[in-house]
């Protein structure tokens, strides 16, 4: 199988925003907004990451995950 590269070129990140780079685990068990709550709470990036790995783990992913939290 063939990697699904996708090229940004231009793209507008300002103070505090977060880059979240992760594998399909996690992408394809929770949708944009369930995201987006945990990210928009207090807790620190690495009980963001926790959240978020555990959440896609309940919703029974079987592929691996890999996250990578970034706050600028």
């Amino acid at each position: 199988m063939k990697p699904k590269l996708k090229k940004i070129e231009n793209i507008k990140i300002n103070k505090d925003d977060y880059v979240l780079i992760s594998s399909d685990g996690l992408i394809e068990k929770l949708d944009e907004s369930i995201i987006e709550n945990v990210l928009s709470s207090d807790a620190s990036l690495k009980e963001k990451v926790d959240g978020l790995v555990k959440l896609a783990l309940a919703r029974g992913t079987t592929d691996n995950i890999s996250v990578i939290l970034i706050q600028l």
